[in-house]
């Protein structure tokens, strides 16, 4: 025992053992040196193997063992105090061609055949209780080119203590774990095997740790790691997550009271930080984690990623790990939020469709669901221009046009930029200034998709209030092909600034409202109303009841108007759809104040009866027949009654003729005149009644 121990008689013994092990694997086989202490210690150096094709099979740079109780066993418990490897490199690998791997010579050398004799149960209790392991440059790669899977890893240093290890109890019990430039790498492709019958993919739902080991570990670090994993031939889209190609750098752990029972990990995460392929970065995560074959749970959170913060609670909750795969339809969220901050574009790294919709959110609430059918409830969310509150589901996500949208208790505060956010085709729209809403306030329920909803609220803006119960529809977002129904009222709406229009102002009014296209050529409106207010030139009408139909800049229907300066029944049509007016209806005006309504500089009152069928956008154009009845017209205080005025004016615009009646003047002009014309001969016989 002495001998053994002496370093000369050492190397000597390992001399002859390589010498008879390369003799037997027929190959080479090299230890530099070898030193043992009183065989509680063991020194390997410069252990090289070598493999049929002349490389590298394995080589231990340095190998350490030092083992305490070595005589006295406590019932066959052995304590390795140490383990230590330094320079280590093993390759084990099969070519493209071959099912054998490189390693079998080894497996033959020492195969002594099938065995005979019936083994006996082992009675041995020999227990092994590792205190540390220190790993210095160790590589192992297994490349299995025959089935098409490599699996590689590298450790640039590694420090492992142990409390208590007990293969008996199925204990594992570790104080500490210390990974330096750990890197793991899979690698899945087409292998030279024979193609076999494809099995259908079935989802291993056993748990993992099915002995039902204990494992607790004190603190584990990880600096600099890197894991990697690319699986077929298909080449990764730039600036997207990928399941299948999956490089993350940089990562560092620090980790406490990591637990394992059954399948469930459960740990204390001080920080993780990490970068991936596609770009998103983890610049820090703290949380209580839990993950199961089935559920991630991160429990007083703090997430930042590269431009996102999420707090308080996050969880994901899945059939088994492959989901995630299919993250958009089979991973479900849990969330509670406390002032989370979510950049689309982060999220646009795993659905890429959002990129269309660039948002930088500030959300709390809670929510459920996956992303493509997702609810929260007490939701707070604002993206800069548009502050969304109440409780909201959405089903369709990322596609927001096929997102059916349940808002109920809601309130929603945007602007004009809000808007075109989400729907730019409304920006510079020709029909409706929609770039002047500078406030936007709506408190109600919608339900529908943004382009076919039905919404009940009221709407506040710096254009008017609407308080609405009505259907929406927008094909495509265009406003020239929408339809819509229900009832609404509306208070002081600037139909001026809506319109582009400076003879309109406000308008208020309630009404029921069926109808078709926003543009006014193409508009088609069923409307039943009452206006409390209108505004025109300046002046403000009141007391209008409107009923009939609006379509292609035409109405045809009854008006009724009881305004202090104007009273007006009309019954009939009027297109606006061309250059020149037409009109065909009945009308009795009661009570008129031209001057007061801003329609006449002088101060004239009229009331007639009217009777109409003509075109014209003024007297000199006018075509058809114009019929007025008893007409009382006063001017700067001088009256005139007459029984009638006739005006005809033919079609082609040749033949003009003008009748008036009255008690006290006839005056019948015909020829060929122009209507101006024919008004300064009718002067001449009015003077003596409307001198002014």
């Amino acid at each position: 025992m002495l001998l053994v121990n002496l370093t000369p008689v050492q190397n000597f013994i390992v001399r002859k053992a390589t010498s008879i092990l390369a003799d037997k694997l027929q190959t080479k086989v090299s230890i530099d040196h070898i030193q043992i202490g009183f065989l509680n210690h063991v020194l390997l150096q410069g252990v090289y193997i070598e493999g049929k094709e002349h490389d590298t099979l394995a080589y231990i740079g340095e190998a350490r063992v030092r083992i305490t109780d070595w005589f006295i066993f406590k019932k066959g418990a052995a304590v390795l105090e140490y383990v230590g490897l330094k320079n280590t490199y093993a390759h084990l690998y099969r070519k493209h061609n071959s099912a054998d791997w490189n390693y079998q010579f080894i497996v033959d050398a020492f195969d002594t055949g099938p065995s005979t004799k019936k083994k006996k149960k082992s009675s041995n209790n020999f227990e092994i209780n590792l205190n540390k392991v220190e790993l210095e440059n160790v590589r192992f790669h297994m490349d299995d080119a025959w089935v098409g899977n490599d699996m590689d890893f590298d450790v640039g240093s590694a420090t492992i203590k142990a409390n208590d290890i007990n293969f008996k109890k199925k204990i594992i019990d570790l104080n500490k774990i210390d990974l330096k430039r750990l890197s793991i790498v899979y690698k899945d492709y087409d292998g030279g095997r024979p193609p076999r019958p494809r099995k259908a993919r079935v989802i291993d739902n056993t748990p993992f740790n099915t002995d039902k080991w204990q494992v607790k570990l004190s603190t584990l670090k990880l600096d600099d790691c890197y894991f990697g994993l690319d699986a077929g031939n298909k080449i990764a889209t730039v600036g997207e997550f990928d399941p299948e190609h999956i490089h993350v750098k940089g990562i560092n752990i620090n980790l406490e009271k990591l637990t394992i029972t059954g399948d469930t990990i459960k740990a204390k995460l001080n920080n993780l930080s990490a970068q991936e392929r596609c770009g998103i970065v983890i610049k820090k995560c703290k949380a209580d984690v839990t993950v199961s074959p089935n559920a991630s749970i991160c429990n007083n959170l703090l997430l930042e990623t590269n431009n996102s913060k999420l707090q308080r609670y996050y969880a994901m909750l899945y059939t088994r790990f492959p989901d995630f795969e299919d993250y958009i339809h089979k991973v479900v969220m849990v969330a509670d939020l406390n002032d989370a901050t979510i950049d689309s574009k982060d999220v646009a790294f795993f659905a890429p469709q959002l990129k269309e919709y660039p948002s930088l959110l500030h959300v709390s609430g809670k929510a459920k669901g996956t992303v493509d059918n997702i609810a929260a409830q007490n939701l707070n969310v604002n993206d800069g221009h548009s502050t969304l509150k109440g409780n909201l589901s959405m089903k369709g996500l990322p596609d927001i046009d096929k997102t059916f949208i349940d808002y109920t208790n809601g309130q929603l505060m945007t602007n004009a930029q809000g808007i075109f956010k989400y729907a730019p085709s409304l920006k510079n729209n020709e029909s409706i200034a929609f770039e002047k809403f500078s406030m936007i306030y709506f408190k109600g329920n919608f339900t529908g998709y943004i382009s076919n909803f039905a919404t009940n609220g009221v709407l506040a803006t710096n254009m008017g209030t609407l308080r609405s119960n009505v259907k929406l529809t927008l094909p495509g977002m265009k406003t020239d092909k929408a339809t819509y129904a229900g009832t609404m009222t509306a208070e002081d709406i600037n139909l001026g600034a809506l319109f582009n229009n400076a003879d309109l102002g406000t308008i208020s009014v309630s009404a029921k409202v069926k109808g078709y296209s926003f543009d006014p050529a193409l508009a088609h409106i069923q409307v039943n109303s009452t206006v409390g207010h209108f505004a025109y030139k300046g002046y403000t009408y009141h007391n209008i009841t409107l009923e009939g139909t609006i379509e292609k800049n035409k109405f045809d229907g009854n008006m009724l108007v009881d305004d202090p300066n104007l009273a007006l029944a009309f019954y009939g049509g009027i297109d606006f759809s061309e250059k020149q007016i037409k009109l065909n209806a009945k009308a009795n005006l009661l009570k008129s104040n031209l001057t007061a309504l801003n329609l006449a500089k002088d101060s004239i009152t009229v009331t007639a009866d009217f009777d109409l069928n003509c075109t014209g956008s003024d007297i000199d154009n006018f075509s058809g027949f114009a019929k007025l009845y008893n007409i009382n017209m006063a001017r700067n205080g001088h009256r005139l009654d007459l029984d009638s005025v006739y005006v005809n004016s033919a079609m082609d615009g040749t033949q003009k003729t003008l009748t008036v009646e009255s008690n006290a003047l006839e005056a019948k002009i015909r020829g060929d005149y122009k209507l101006s014309k024919l008004g300064n001969s009718l002067q001449y016989y009015v003077s003596n009644y409307l001198p002014d």
